[in-house]
């Protein structure tokens, strides 16, 4: 039962909008800062908003999780949005808009960074993406065993063959024009070096992609000298896939890291290669346990 004094906390102080725009690598990030504020402030009532809105439209991976946190759907994608011309219809309005978040910013009312630390009793909004923050591991655990709990992840266990799991992140970096995937040749002799370097053999290999038949046919070289598997399933399976593989190859994507961080939090065996650009990252979300970490940068 809460006390007099943390009901009055409770009712008079307003409710805390996370804000969060992406698709499941993006919504687990502000997760973790939603379970970080229900650890460190019980007293508070949290809302996680998710926005459709981006380069492409997202949809909200978390609805699930309506049973323990507020969530609110945003429906503000607009296709025009990125578009050359979109430049041109910024307005008064426009203006207005970024001068009261401005200044509300400035009195705390809403924070426009990743430090939740300045967060105040009257703050209202935490609007960033958040990936760019430390996550303790009381936070990721907490996290995980909700998502274990409501289903969305299964119970982390060892693969029963030796199994080298890819996620080749593909999807919207097909099309944008500002934003490049990693080339299938740079791919496959990372892959060859692991597999080189930790001597590997009679073993499967499980391609996972946003863009699965893409990815296949990019990668098609490796069906000359290995077992092939192309797994097809949801940003969750993927995601528990990627978890229980002892090896594991990624490319740049927040579903990446967060099974990258899942691994190490839950002190998983695993052999993980990476890009080398999603070093600084996994230093600032993992802290003192990167040196738990067993990984190479490609």
């Amino acid at each position: 039962m809460r006390s007099f004094q943390n009901k009055i906390f409770y009712w008079f102080t307003p409710t805390l909008y996370v804000h969060c725009w992406g698709g499941l690598g993006s919504q687990l990030f502000a997760l973790a800062v939603v379970e970080q504020v229900l650890i460190e402030k019980p007293n508070r009532r949290v809302a996680l908003v998710l926005h459709t809105s981006g380069v492409t439209q997202r949809t909200s991976e978390l609805s699930s999780l309506a049973q323990f946190v507020k969530i609110v759907q945003v429906s503000d994608f607009k296709s025009d949005e990125f578009s050359p011309n979109s430049a041109r219809k910024v307005g008064l309005k426009s203006y207005i808009r970024k001068f009261a978040l401005f200044v509300l910013s400035k009195l705390r009312f809403i924070i426009n960074h990743e430090d939740i630390e300045k967060m105040k009793p009257w703050t209202f909004q935490l609007r960033s993406h958040y990936s760019r923050r430390f996550i303790s591991p009381y936070v990721c655990m907490s996290m995980f065993n909700r998502l274990v709990g409501i289903k969305l992840l299964e119970k982390s266990s060892k693969d029963v063959e030796i199994v080298l799991g890819i996620h080749y992140r593909l999807g919207d970096l097909l099309t944008l024009e500002n934003k490049n995937f990693i080339s299938p040749e740079r791919l496959l002799a990372a892959i060859d070096e692991l597999i080189s370097q930790n001597k590997l053999d009679d073993f499967l290999i499980k391609i996972h992609s946003d863009s699965p038949e893409v990815a296949n046919q990019k990668l098609s070289a490796l069906r000359d000298d290995f077992v092939v598997e192309l797994s097809e399933s949801n940003p969750w399976g993927t995601l528990s896939a990627l978890v229980q593989h002892d090896y594991l190859v990624v490319t740049n994507s927040k579903i990446g890291i967060w099974a990258i961080v899942f691994k190490v939090r839950l002190r998983l065996p695993h052999i993980v290669l990476a890009p080398c650009d999603m070093k600084p990252d996994l230093a600032l979300i993992l802290g003192e346990d990167i040196k738990f970490l067993r990984i190479e940068y490609y």
